[in-house]
């Protein structure tokens, strides 16, 4: 093999291993910027579950305050006639199914919400899985493709 031809395969490999520097890096790039994307939808998530559990607060003291005054007024309408009492009683059981109800929307939005981020977690795992195997992929091809050229090259 003369020199010059070795030289061109070591401009070649030289080339090949600029490219796969500058995917490696472009690959760190993306998956740094896939952790930044997925903690900032875990923030989101995060505050999101916290005004959740701020909104169930708010609803709980309103319901315990609801309880508080209906039971005030259940004294009153007892002193009234019984026929006011079974009123009474009807509007708080009311309340406490609406109570009932609001607490459940709120749990299976949480949970919604939870299956969400971990779709999108786990898509963004596969997404950076494929790119890293198509870059592998293309590293081996062109390996391949070099040494073939060299053992070619040493047969001629």
């Amino acid at each position: 093999m003369t020199e010059r031809e070795f030289q061109t395969i070591i401009d070649k490999l030289d080339a090949l291993e600029k490219t796969v520097e500058q995917e490696t890096k472009l690959l760190s790039e993306q998956l740094e910027l896939d952790r930044e994307k997925l903690e900032l939808y875990k923030k989101v998530s995060d505050d999101q579950l916290g005004s959740i559990r701020e909104e169930i607060k708010v609803y709980k003291k309103v319901s315990d305050d609801q309880l508080e005054l209906s039971s005030e007024k259940l004294e009153l309408y007892k002193k009234v006639s019984d026929d006011q009492l079974k009123l009474s009683s009807e509007k708080l059981e009311l309340y406490k199914k609406v109570s009932d109800d609001q607490l459940e929307s709120i749990r299976i939005e949480i949970k919604v919400y939870q299956d969400a981020n971990k779709e999108q977690i786990k898509a963004y795992q596969d997404a950076n899985k494929q790119q890293l195997n198509v870059s592998l992929g293309v590293l081996v091809t062109a390996a391949i493709a070099i040494l073939v050229s060299v053992v070619l090259n040493m047969t001629h």
